[in-house]
Formats: structure tokens, C-alpha cells, sequence
């Protein structure tokens, strides 16, 4: 099982065979920067007659010298990921593809340039800015129909060809019947052997202070609220009445007693009698 970065990567990457050069997106896929890569590239063309092309203009020989400062190309991983393409087309009946020099420098440039840039794209970036299609040319090439894979990050010929036919779009430039030559590139970049992705991330422990509200200005006064402005009297509706809610007695059956007569003695059912004073019949002398 291929890591699903790398096949993702993979499909992205395919570039159908046509009569003409295809168009792919010029803006290359950064990868990030790696440590170490290995990048494998396949071309597989059609080799024609020079008496059947057409005339195209002479383009410097610069274009396909790749810097010494890329990395290091791996030649004998491109001859094996060949072999394997060929044992497979001979599964599927189909006639071995001839190894063509023009291709393997046009695929050994390409993979030494995505190994300095870090990058996964067909198209080359600025300040060269072509397709693979004028790629190959610049390195010699006379055909008139080119297929390229790219691959990155396994680390036997094995994987790149089995991730090759994984892709529908990459099986269908290995199975083509109408490719006859084939050139291969891989190399890689900053001296490890593994060619693996490798990824550190950094996390610090422990607590970030909380951010602290900012206090009102007391000295600033608040802006007044705006006024409300209600209809008249007339217009609005009453008030509604507020009901008398009557409490009932605890002793309905005694009379209701002043708080401050509350000791007083009942009174009398009639009024008592008065005393007359008799007067005296003694008399001083």
C-alpha cells in the first residue's frame, strides 16, 4: 500500500499523450522543503521520420545542461524503473519501448531540477518557464507525441512503476500502443538514501495568560440615550384598574376591635343606675 500523499501527488501529476504538446498548468505544486528525494521521470515518445516533421527553430543547448548544485542523479535507478516498465508492457503484449538519449536527458534534467526546487509539476518554472514538450526539444527529441509521469518519494523502481498503474491516467501512457521510445530520469537531493518524507512539528507546553478586559475611562461620560417620544393621553389607552382583592376574617363571628381597645371590658347591655347623694339633715350650731 502507497502512502495517499503520493498518490494524490501522482494523479495530479499525469500528462496524456496527444498529437500536440499538452497543456498542463504552469503554476509548479511546491512540495515544501525536503531533505531528501528521489524523483523519477519517465518520457515515453514516438520516434518518426526527420523527413515527416516540421522545421522548428534551433534553441540553445543550455536548456538541457543541468547545474551541478541540483543533486545527484541515480542512474542506475532510471535503468531499473525502465526494465520494469518494459517487463509490464510485455504482460500486456505489447513490444518493449527503445531507450532514446534525447528523452533520458530530457527526463534526467527534470528530475534534478524538482529535486533542487522542491517542486511536482510538468511544466518548468520560471526563469526557463516551458512545457515538457519544448523540455524535449531543447534536449533533441524530433517527435511529434509525447507522454511523461513524474514520481516522487519511493525508494525502489518498484513503487514508482506500481504507483504508475495505480493511476489510471499513468497506466494509460504505459499501455499506450503508440510509444515507442522511452528515456527515464531520477535523482535526488540533499545525500540521504531513503528518499522518505520527513515532517517535525514543534508544540510548547503549558499556558497562555488570559488577556486582560480593558477598564472604562470613568472621566469619559456616556453618550444620553435618545429620548422616546410616546403619544399623547389621549391616544394611548387607560391604564387598566387594579381589583380590590377582600382578605377574609379569621373569626368572622367577633366584632371588629379597635388595636388600641383591644383590652377594654365590654360594655353594659344598659346603663347602671345613679347614686344621689341625700342630704344631711345635721346642723351645727
Amino acid at each position: 500500500m502507497l502512502p495517499d500523499v503520493v498518490r494524490d501527488a501522482l494523479r495530479l501529476a499525469a500528462l496524456s499523450s496527444s498529437t500536440t504538446p499538452a497543456a498542463v498548468s504552469p503554476q509548479p505544486n511546491r512540495l515544501g522543503a525536503r531533505p531528501a528525494a528521489v524523483r523519477a521521470v519517465l518520457v515515453l515518445a514516438t520516434a518518426v521520420a526527420l523527413s515527416l516533421l516540421p522545421a522548428h527553430p534551433a534553441r540553445a543547448a543550455g536548456g538541457c545542461t543541468p547545474s551541478a548544485e541540483w543533486g545527484v542523479s541515480r542512474a542506475a535507478f532510471a535503468a531499473e524503473v525502465v526494465k520494469i516498465a518494459n517487463a509490464y508492457r510485455a504482460s500486456k503484449g505489447l513490444g518493449a519501448l527503445a531507450v532514446s538519449s534525447s528523452l533520458t536527458a530530457s527526463a534526467t534534467w527534470k528530475s534534478l531540477h524538482m529535486a533542487s526546487g522542491a517542486y511536482l509539476a510538468h511544466d518548468d518554472p520560471a526563469p526557463y518557464a516551458r512545457t515538457a514538450f519544448a523540455r524535449a526539444r531543447d534536449c533533441g527529441f524530433t517527435g511529434t507525441t509525447l507522454g511523461e509521469n513524474l514520481a516522487y518519494g519511493q525508494t525502489s523502481a518498484e513503487e514508482v512503476v506500481a504507483a504508475w498503474i495505480d493511476s489510471p491516467d499513468h497506466r494509460r501512457n504505459l499501455e499506450s500502443p503508440e510509444f515507442t521510445s522511452i528515456g527515464a530520469g531520477a535523482a535526488e537531493a540533499g545525500g540521504s538514501s531513503t528518499g522518505r518524507r520527513t515532517s517535525a512539528t514543534t508544540r510548547p507546553r503549558g499556558r497562555l495568560p488570559r488577556p486582560r478586559r480593558p477598564r472604562p475611562n470613568r472621566r469619559e461620560r456616556q453618550a444620553p440615550s435618545p429620548r422616546l417620544l410616546l403619544p399623547s393621553r389621549s391616544r394611548r389607552s387607560p391604564p387598566p384598574r387594579r381589583r380590590r382583592v377582600r382578605r377574609p376574617r379569621a373569626q368572622a363571628r367577633l366584632p371588629r376591635r379597635h388595636p388600641r381597645r383591644r383590652h377594654r371590658r365590654p360594655r353594659r347591655p344598659y346603663p347602671a343606675p345613679r347614686r344621689r347623694r341625700q342630704a344631711s339633715t345635721c346642723r351645727q350650731p
